[in-house]
């Protein structure tokens, strides 16, 4: 009896023996578990930060390495036939090109002598045949600060008047130059003033701003395969190698100059061909302060333990599954949060606050097979600013802005909810009108036009006077593609253009007028 009371004794004392090492081990288990957590958030901010750094590196070099002329041509074509367009260096490789896949080579034709070009500043326009296609061809040089920094590649397609009378071509061909001369002014002025801005922006301040405005990072810098600092945001530090291996490895919190730090490198990726790499560090002071609190609760939890062990258990089960749980809930309306965000600046053109090109596209073409398919009502309006160049000549491209922003808010205000309303280009905006027939639609364009001439945009003191030109197009059966209402009420637009501006027209009202012309006026047999 009495060995049987000392193994009970023994035996109990072996298993709170046990339980102690058992709960001292799931206490060590969780401070370990804990510290990966917060690593892995460490990990998980950094790649944010290398991501946005790099993103704002990437936009700057692509500010200074190229233009979208593309785009600016495409969007004040001035309704120009453009066969071939490109943007050449001085030597002749070319810097941007409607054709992609020719960026970066020598350019080589007969009509492009870029030695005699440079001579002289006026525009060389002769006629070519490019591709089996008569063309006529402009090289035009561009001239920054008194050199030649580049020249403009046009071709305009002329095969349309092959077989025309002579006078007619030759008449043709005239207006056709006085058309190129236009359009190569506006081209070259957005290269000189993208040049403007980019010989007044420093690398170097860039990075210093940028580093500034973020709390957590202490260094910035690019640098070369062999590790030399190239650029940084302190310009005393280029020139110097950094040494990664005494730095501490990747992914791995190290102390430099008794600070934690958490240093980074990662390719730049500026370019496809680059080796450059990014090197950052980041403070990870936050990241320690956090992992010695999560120490000490783990120490202070086991000693707890030894006296309270089952109690002690018990809250920390407990303990853990609401941390988890709420830090679950809280990654979740983070990710949602950030979801919704990156979700509405996809979507929406960061001036007006409207919907941007790509997702007015996709509601069009949602909209227009909805309409098709259960036999809706539909319709488009095409809203042009008039006189919006002049605008921006005379009050500038801030002037200009200021306009869209106000027309931006105008259209939020005064759309009916079931509108949707889109920035298409430049000072071009679509709305889209579901379950709308053609009556409706005149009165909606109407009463935005009248708004709009009312409105005045107050721009540093000065009251800048708005009108604009709309067209409007309704969905009929014959229509099987979007792009067949798309052009009506674009056309519809241009005859509002065409019969002085600050007007509505609706291309039934040109399809019907053109049908009682054709009674009236028969073709002659």
């Amino acid at each position: 009896m009495k060995g049987r009371k000392l193994f009970e004794k023994f035996s109990i004392i072996a298993q709170l023996m046990l339980l102690v090492v058992t709960l001292s081990a799931l206490a060590a288990y969780n401070y370990t578990t804990q510290r990966q957590v917060f690593l892995e958030q460490l990990r998980v901010d950094t790649g944010n930060i290398v991501a946005a750094v790099r993103s704002s590196i990437v936009k700057f070099h692509a500010t200074q390495s190229t233009m979208e002329l593309q785009e600016l041509v495409e969007n004040i074509s001035l309704n120009l036939a453009i066969f071939e367009f490109r943007y050449l260096a001085p030597d002749g490789t070319i810097i941007n090109s409607m054709f992609k896949d020719e960026i970066g080579r020598k350019f080589a034709h007969p009509g492009l002598k870029t030695a005699a070009i440079g001579q002289h500043s006026g525009e060389n326009i002769y006629l070519d045949v490019r591709d089996l296609t008569n063309v006529m061809a402009v090289s035009h040089p561009v001239y920054f600060k008194g050199e030649m920094v580049g020249i403009i590649d046009l071709a305009l397609d002329i095969s349309e008047y092959d077989g025309t009378p002579e006078a007619i071509r030759e008449s043709s061909l005239r207006q056709m130059r006085a058309g190129i001369r236009n359009l190569l002014s506006v081209i070259e002025g957005s290269i000189t003033n993208s040049l403007k801005i980019i010989s007044t922006v420093d690398i170097f301040d860039f990075l210093s701003n940028y580093m500034s405005s973020s709390q957590n990072v202490l260094q910035i810098a690019i640098l070369s395969a062999d590790g030399t600092i190239e650029i940084g945001n302190d310009k005393k530090t280029v020139g110097s190698a950094i040494d990664t291996k005494a730095s501490g490895q990747h992914g791995q919190i190290v102390r430099i100059d008794g600070k934690p730090v958490y240093p980074v490198i990662a390719p730049l990726g500026v370019n496809a061909a680059s080796d450059k790499q990014l090197y950052l560090l980041i403070d990870a002071t936050p990241y320690v302060a956090n992992e010695r609190k999560l120490l000490f609760t783990a120490i202070g939890t086991s000693s707890l333990a030894i006296i309270f062990s089952l109690l002690i258990t018990y809250s920390m089960y407990r303990f853990n599954i609401e941390r988890t749980l709420q830090e679950n809930m809280r990654l979740e309306h983070t990710v949602k949060e950030r979801t919704s965000e990156i979700r509405l600046l996809s979507r929406t053109d960061p001036l007006t606050g409207l919907n941007n090109r790509r997702h007015l596209d996709e509601i069009l073409d949602y909209e227009f097979r909805r309409a098709q398919r259960y036999d809706h009502g539909l319709a488009l309006m095409v809203l042009d600013l008039d006189h919006f160049k002049k605008i921006n000549d005379t009050y500038g491209h801030l002037g200009g802005d200021a306009v869209l922003r106000s027309l931006g808010i105008l259209l939020r205000t005064h759309l009916r909810e079931t509108d949707i309303a889109g920035r298409y280009g430049g000072e071009e905006f679509v709305i889209v009108l579901p379950e709308t027939g053609l009556d409706a639609a005149k009165k909606v364009a109407e009463h935005l036009r009248a708004l709009i001439e009312k409105m005045a945009v107050d721009f540093e003191g000065l009251l800048i006077p708005v009108t604009c030109s709309i067209g409007v197009g309704v969905l009929r059966p014959e229509h099987a593609e979007l792009k067949a209402l798309l052009h009506e009420a674009d056309a519809a637009l241009y005859r509002s253009k065409q019969a002085g501006r600050n007007r509505v027209t609706d291309f039934a009202s040109i399809a019907e007028n053109a049908s009682r012309s054709a009674v009236i006026n028969p073709p002659a047999s």
